[in-house]
C-alpha cells in the first residue's frame, strides 16, 4: 500500500504483488488532518477528564482543554492536581508520547498545579 498527503488529504492506494495493471488497483480518498489520529483509543472510565475535553493527535499524544471541563471555572488547584495526577498515571500506561495541557487566562489558578507535574 502507498500513502500520499496533498492539503490535509491522505490518499491510501492499495495494490497487490502479483503484477496486476493499475486499473486493478484499489485508490482511497480519506479527508483526514495530518493532526488527527487514524485511530482514536477508547475512552478509559478511570479518566477523570471528560471525552469532550480531551483531543488525540497522531503522534499517540492528547491535547487537554482545560475551558471543556464541566464547571471548569469552579476547580479548585488541588482538585485539579489530583485529576491530572490521575490521568497521568493512565496516559503514562498507555504510552502517551506527549500531553499538552490547554489552560485560559481565566483559569490561571491551574498553572502551579500543572508545573509541578
Amino acid at each position: 500500500a502507498a500513502i500520499g498527503v496533498a492539503s490535509g488529504a491522505v490518499a491510501v492506494t492499495s495494490c497487490s504483488n502479483d503484477g496486476s495493471s493499475a486499473k486493478d488497483h484499489e485508490s482511497v480518498a480519506v479527508n483526514k488532518s495530518i493532526d488527527s489520529p487514524l485511530h482514536i483509543p477508547p475512552h478509559d472510565p478511570d479518566l477523570p477528564f471528560p471525552p469532550s475535553s480531551l483531543k488525540h493527535d497522531t503522534y499517540n499524544g492528547v491535547t487537554l482543554d482545560v475551558s471543556k471541563l464541566p464547571n471548569s471555572s469552579a476547580i479548585d488547584a488541588k482538585t485539579f492536581e489530583s485529576m491530572l495526577d490521575k490521568a497521568l498515571q493512565i496516559w503514562t500506561k498507555e504510552r502517551k508520547r506527549g500531553i499538552w495541557i490547554r489552560i485560559p487566562t481565566d483559569h490561571a489558578r491551574l498553572v502551579p498545579a500543572t508545573a509541578c507535574h
